[in-house]
């Protein structure tokens, strides 16, 4: 798919049988670019904007960015309850991800300008943790990295951070499974925006 659309409400709503792939395009959405993803959506290249809301608000499926800019008011995903593998693009939002519910998100390359978190909320759902894997890519974070990650698995292979406030903040054994939290950093460079090189990891349980 290649066009050129303004829409009022959201643009996609992607059900478990289909794959979408959205190649090149100018999209801009008062609502979210897709409100819900139960198969595959892939972007490739293009420029997205929501006005008021998300690039994706339900992830159940695959959602698959290769490259574009994101423009978005809200979160790049909302909610995300399966896979989010970014290979490259430039993103300017609130959060990356707004609640992960033992999903998996890898961001193998790209820019991030983002008002609040890199990923807000990790949690255990139906025995399956959260886990995230960043291979490389420059982020601007106006707050914590992560925040209230209960039992999710955090692994950083790569990157340039900037941020404010702690860099992990909150993280907590999950109640009912018992899972704990994982964090692992083999690289990286990370700068606190206030200065404080202390402010890496804040409230471990």
């Amino acid at each position: 798919m290649n066009c050129d659309l303004n829409s009022q409400g959201s643009i996609f709503y992607v059900d478990s049988n289909n794959t979408v792939t959205v190649e090149g395009s100018r999209l801009q959405a008062k609502d979210a670019i897709a409100s819900y993803n139960y198969g595959t959506l892939h972007f490739v290249n293009g420029d997205y904007t929501s006005d008021d809301n998300d690039l994706v608000s339900y992830n159940y499926g695959k959602l698959l960015i290769d490259d574009g800019y994101f423009n978005i008011y809200d979160a790049v995903v909302d909610y995300n309850y399966d896979t989010l593998i970014v290979k490259n693009g430039t993103f300017i939002a609130d959060y990356f991800v707004y609640t992960d519910y033992g999903g998996y998100v890898n961001m193998q390359d790209g820019d991030y300008q983002l008002d609040d978190n890199l990923i807000y909320y990790l949690y255990v759902e139906n025995g399956r943790n959260s886990n995230v894997l960043i291979n490389n890519g420059t982020f601007k974070i106006e707050s914590a990295a992560f925040d209230e990650n209960y039992g999710g698995n955090i692994h950083i292979e790569n990157g340039n951070f900037t941020y404010s406030s702690y860099f992990f903040e909150d993280n907590y054994k999950d109640d009912e499974s018992g899972i704990a939290p994982s964090i692992t950093v083999d690289n990286g460079t990370f700068l606190s925006s206030n200065g404080n090189t202390s402010d890496f990891i804040y409230s471990n349980y």
